[in-house]
Formats: C-alpha cells, structure tokens, sequence
C-alpha cells in the first residue's frame, strides 16, 4: 500500500512539473503572475490580455499570458533587436486542454540591453499578434 501511494505522488508530481516546462528561449516559465506584480493591482474586468513587466529594468523581462492551465502557452522562438523583441508562443499539447483560463509567465534575459521603451511583440496567440511596450 506505501508503495502504491508513493508512485502515486510520483506521478502526480511528475505531471504537474510537465505542465510548465522548460526549453526554449526563456530562462524560466511558472504558472501564475511574477512576483513583482500584486494581483490587486490587475484589471481583472478586462479581457485578461498579455501583460509584460520589467523584472530588472532594460535587461530582464517577463511575460504573462492567460489561457488553458494544462496547456499553457510556452515561447518557442525570441528574437532581439535593438528596441523590439520578438517573441514566438505556443500552446503546450500533448493531453486535453481544460477549459480553464490561468495565467502562465515566462521570463527572458536581454543579450543587449539597451536604454529605453522596448516593444514586444507576441507571436502565435489566438487573438493574432499583438504588441505591448515597456517604458
């Protein structure tokens, strides 16, 4: 019986560690908000679009989209010019999606950073591209 609820914990923690995986062009990808932002502080009557924050201002950055919590979207592609960066999203398949809406954040490093607004451009969302700027 211990051994049954051991490999039962086992593979719940093994899924639960697939839903958000890493790989790709982020340094680290979670589901929920980054720590920076106080979920108050969100809008939570708007159509829940993207959010992009600044985690260390002109060089690391984070994304937050919503969408299904077991088939969150993951970055498969970033490029980075001067004050644009461009990045590529996909939606994590391979098991039903629930038809849940959850955010999933994913954080990225600058190769160059530069000073000023920065442009990111997101690739691959139901809704078509879209663009947000950070100041």
């Amino acid at each position: 019986m211990h051994i049954r609820s051991l490999a039962l914990t086992l593979a719940a923690a093994l899924a639960l560690t697939g839903c958000v995986g890493a790989g790709g062009p982020a340094d680290r990808s979670y589901t929920g908000i980054p720590p920076q932002l106080q979920l108050e502080a969100l809008d939570m009557t708007d159509d829940r679009g993207p959010i992009v924050t600044w985690l260390e201002r002109d060089r690391r950055f984070a994304v937050t989209v919503w969408g299904s919590r077991t088939c969150p979207f993951q970055a498969v592609e970033l490029t980075d010019q001067d004050d644009q960066v461009t990045i590529e999203l996909e939606a994590e398949t391979g098991e039903a999606c629930l038809a849940d809406l959850a955010p999933s954040t994913s954080e990225f490093t600058r190769d160059d950073s530069s000073s000023g607004p920065l442009t990111v451009k997101l690739v691959g969302l139901p809704t078509g591209e879209i663009d947000l700027e950070l100041e």
